[in-house]
């Protein structure tokens, strides 16, 4: 397969005397695009670096100042070697101007001219040229054709027709080696029969290919191959570059279906061999196998001619013949079915000499005669075409006109080509164009599309928008119109990585025509052709301006909301709807003898208290998820960490979504383990005190009987004898009555208490310390 040429920056040659004009041209054009420029001063110099660089276009100054002017000179390189010329000049006589018109100019240009004139005469100069070219090179190829087919018809020797299509290939620019084998039929063997240019040692070494070699398999593949020699995987790679070939084509000639030679070709000038080479390489070997198969055998001749007719008659493309004055002369059966025939002689009787009516519009016959017998054809001119039954159609025409040696017109001919399916594809190409663009404008984020250049292609609605340009503002410039300056290097990174196939995401600011600075998130992807190249690049700019704010106020207010959590006594803890703890403030930590909020987090709240208290804290929970209401505060007992038992004092919430629904509970919890303690010790003092009023009113009551106890034995005792047996029991009922009546006192002064242990945990009151003491006063 051949390689599609890369396009190549066209070549020009700047001719004038003036240095400072002319330094100025060749920057001018330089920054229109054309970086290929060379400049001569004069004619002469002019001549040479002209049949030295075979310019694509040679501007020409009319006035160099020398014997040899402009006009002189473009007629030499017009004949030479067949540059176009586009001339230069401030004035011009009329003498001057039917010299120049002599040269076939393809443009003028009146100095002084600005940068778009001179773009438009070059670019319309090249295509003229090119035009030109593919005109003299289709007349050529049927000139080719014509030749090759009366030689081959009138030769009756192998060598005479295998001399004929070798020189004749030979002089197809750029082959310059070619050789032609015949295939024997009875060992499958490719022999080489004839050769122009190769050297004796490759002729030697390639002067056959056996039945099974690869050679042989790559032929008898039967399609042309068209390729670098640097692409091929050659047998002895030392012998090709030694003959200094480059490019290569095999062109297999096949005869009724059957592959009876080959015809291999080479350049030593070039990397690939040209399109236009290729074909008339193709066209050259349909003939060229008829011939051998017609010499081989008596009835190649006619199996040449019916191939040949065949070709016509087979033909995809309809295939025309008229008269200049409208009459069909022939056409093939693709011709007569393209515009609604059964066959030719339908069309033919039908039409006679009014092929306008095969026009949609017929005054386009007349254009197209003029066209083609005085401005040289047109190859490639699109018309619309009409059927017999009055539909139209789009189509191709590639004519020419064919005339005798005085030059006279014999006839016009060329094929039609019936482009409806592509039309109907380039339709729906446009149509899937428009809506991927109404698409991108319906897009909420700007989204810009830039070429490999960085310059801008294509807008949406939102950037326009959100940037406040027009697209004609954007249009065609640089990226760098959104950028402020300090964001430039990484955008320009950025984008640079997007050229090599990446796909970037870009935190970065942008700026508004107005100058307002934009928070955006870009996001970039390439665009590659089918040779994998890089077409363009599209960029989605998200404006998170509102989002970063929105942002730091939601940071600041979280911010806000730890930092009041963390400063409170009070645990804090969110939980999800299974129990599973989600979050909690360090006085929580601290609650259940944790150090870490990480040791926690995920953890299930009947971690921390027995199967009972687990049971009694469901059941607050799922009355709060019943109801929807909080529990402002109840009660349970923690188990820390360590083990320890703690009383709290709790409240909870449910946490809602933004549509209301439950997803967890939230609430507060108190450790009430001192107020527990206090609460204890107030009960405590509360019994003691209840109880010294009892026994206050008890020593009231009892004092009396003691005192009579008291006096009555003091004077049974000063009635005793000293040696009475019972003056002892007295004594010792005086001493105990005494000691009440001591304790009976102590207990009527205390007005607090002291305790002290007893047996166990028994705590009594401390008679000594509680009475000792003067009453505190609050």
């Amino acid at each position: 397969m051949s390689q599609e040429p890369q396009p190549t920056v066209p070549r020009i040659l700047v001719v004038e005397d003036e240095y400072v004009i002319a330094a100025d041209l060749v920057a001018r054009l330089e920054r229109l695009g054309y970086a290929n420029v060379a400049h001569a001063a004069d004619g002469e110099a002019g001549i040479q670096s002209a049949l030295k660089e075979k310019p694509d276009l040679v501007l020409m100054d009319i006035h160099l100042g020398q014997a040899l002017d402009g006009i002189a000179a473009a007629e030499i390189i017009r004949s030479r070697i067949g540059s176009p010329v586009v001339f230069l000049t401030a004035y011009a006589d009329e003498e001057r101007l039917k010299r120049a018109q002599l040269t076939q100019p393809f443009g003028y240009l009146l100095k002084p001219f600005q940068d778009r004139d001179l773009h438009v005469a070059i670019e319309m100069a090249l295509y003229a040229s090119r035009m030109e070219s593919e005109r003299r090179r289709a007349e050529d190829l049927m000139r080719i054709q014509r030749d090759l087919g009366a030689a081959f018809s009138s030769q009756t020797s192998l060598a005479e027709v295998l001399d004929t299509a070798l020189d004749t290939v030979t002089r197809i620019d750029p082959i310059d080696r070619a050789g032609l084998y015949l295939r024997d039929p009875g060992t499958g063997e490719f022999l080489l029969a004839g050769q122009r240019g190769l050297s004796e040692n490759f002729a030697r070494d390639a002067r056959s290919y056996p039945a099974e070699s690869k050679q042989v398999r790559f032929i008898m593949a039967g399609q042309p191959v068209f390729q670098a020699y640097s692409q091929l995987e050659a047998a002895n790679p030392e012998l090709i570059q030694q003959a200094g070939l480059r490019a290569i084509g095999v062109i297999p000639l096949a005869h009724d279906g059957q592959v009876i030679a080959s015809l291999n070709v080479a350049s030593s000038r070039s990397d690939e061999i040209t399109p236009y080479a290729q074909h008339a390489l193709v066209s050259m070997a349909h003939l060229l196998a008829g011939v051998i198969a017609r010499l081989r055998t008596q009835e190649a001749l006619r199996a040449s001619e019916g191939r040949y007719r065949r070709l016509f008659e087979d033909a995809v493309l309809g295939i025309f013949r008229t008269s200049p004055k409208g009459r069909i002369m022939e056409v093939n059966p693709a011709f007569a079915r393209m515009f609604g025939y059964d066959s030719p002689a339908d069309l033919v009787a039908d039409i006679g000499d009014h092929v306008e009516r095969l026009y949609a519009d017929p005054n386009i016959r007349n254009q197209a005669v003029y066209e083609t017998v005085h401005e040289g054809g047109r190859l490639g001119t699109e018309t619309w075409g009409r059927r017999r039954d009055g539909t139209v159609f789009p189509g191709k025409r590639y004519s020419w006109a064919v005339r005798d040696d005085s030059g006279r017109v014999i006839h016009l001919e060329g094929f039609v080509e019936d482009i409806t399916e592509r039309k109907q594809y380039e339709n729906v190409l446009l149509e899937n164009e428009k809506r991927h663009r109404q698409i991108l404008d319906a897009i909420p984020d700007p989204v810009l599309v830039y070429d490999r250049d960085g310059r801008v292609t294509y807008m949406n609605q939102t950037a326009v928008e959100t940037y406040g340009y027009h697209p004609d503002e954007v249009l065609g410039t640089r990226f760098l119109t959104f950028i402020p300056p300090e964001e430039r290097v990484a955008s320009w990174t950025a984008w640079e990585q997007t050229r090599a196939g990446s796909s970037i995401f870009l935190d970065t600011r942008r700026m508004t025509k107005d100058g307002h600075p934009l928070d955006v998130q870009l996001k970039t992807a390439a665009l590659i052709d089918g040779r994998g190249d890089f077409k363009e690049g599209i960029v989605l700019h998200r404006n998170v301006t509102q989002l970063k704010k929105t942002e730091a106020a939601l940071i600041s207010s979280e911010e806000r909301y730890r930092s009041i959590l963390a400063g409170i006594q009070e645990g804090y803890y969110e939980v999800d709807l299974a129990g599973n703890i989600t979050f909690l403030n360090q006085a929580l930590v601290r609650i259940l003898g944790c150090h870490d909020p990480k040791e926690v987090i995920g953890l299930n709240n009947r971690t921390f208290m027995d199967e009972e208290m687990a049971k009694t804290v469901y059941r607050a929970f799922n009355e709060v998820y019943t109801i929807g209401r909080p529990n402002l505060g109840f009660h349970w007992t923690l188990r820390r960490r360590d083990g320890a038992v703690c009383p709290v004092e709790a409240s909870v919430d449910l946490l809602r979504d933004a549509k209301g629904h439950p997803y967890g509970f939230r609430g507060v919890i108190r450790d009430v383990t001192e107020l527990a303690k206090a609460q204890e010790e107030k009960n405590r003092r509360e019994r003691f005190q209840g109880a010294l009023a009892t026994a206050g009113a008890a020593c009231h009551e009892l004092n009396q009987p003691l005192q009579t106890v008291l006096g009555l034995t003091e004077l049974a005792l000063l009635t005793l004898p000293v040696d009475d047996p019972n003056r002892d029991h007295m004594e010792r009922i005086l001493e105990q009555a005494r000691r009440m009546a001591g304790i009976t006192q102590r207990l009527k002064s205390i007005t607090r208490f002291e305790a002290k242990p007893y047996v166990g945990d028994t705590t009594i009151l401390d008679l000594e310390k509680a009475s000792a003491k003067k009453p505190e006063m609050d």
